[in-house]
């Protein structure tokens, strides 16, 4: 899922873990890979929660452990959704099969624009990587 905030990424990983999103045996592997890291920061106890979900967090706000866990547990096809922002698969290789973005509008910095289609392109492109 495509945000355009960091904000709007962690309140929709928040949204999503009243859902049913795992069952019983995919929780347990999430919680087997995920047994020995060390989610010591103050934000550490929500990623790890999100993550016991099935729902990754990737944002350029967090410490790139995080990052890194995410990545990997997706990889492993551990996870079944991901909020990040537009920069997620800059320079990742995260297998992605559909890009759901939540506005098509974006602040570059000066204004909010609609997003030009190379944007647009590039962002959902990565499904299918």
């Amino acid at each position: 899922m495509v945000h355009f905030t960091q904000r709007d990424a962690a309140e929709q990983a928040q949204g999503l873990t009243s859902g049913q999103i795992t069952n019983k045996e995919e929780k347990r592997a999430l919680a087997e890979a995920i047994g020995g890291f060390r989610f010591d920061s103050p934000y550490g106890k929500d990623i790890q929660r999100f993550l016991k979900f099935g729902i990754g967090l990737h944002h350029a706000g967090l410490l790139p452990k995080y990052r890194l866990l995410v990545e990997q547990l997706a990889q492993r096809g551990l996870l079944k959704v991901i909020c990040g922002t537009d920069t997620l698969g800059v320079g990742v290789n995260v297998p992605i099969r559909t890009v759901l973005f939540t506005k098509l509008s974006k602040f570059d910095g000066e204004k909010v624009g609609l997003l030009s289609v190379r944007n647009f392109r590039q962002i959902a492109g990565r499904a299918g990587r």
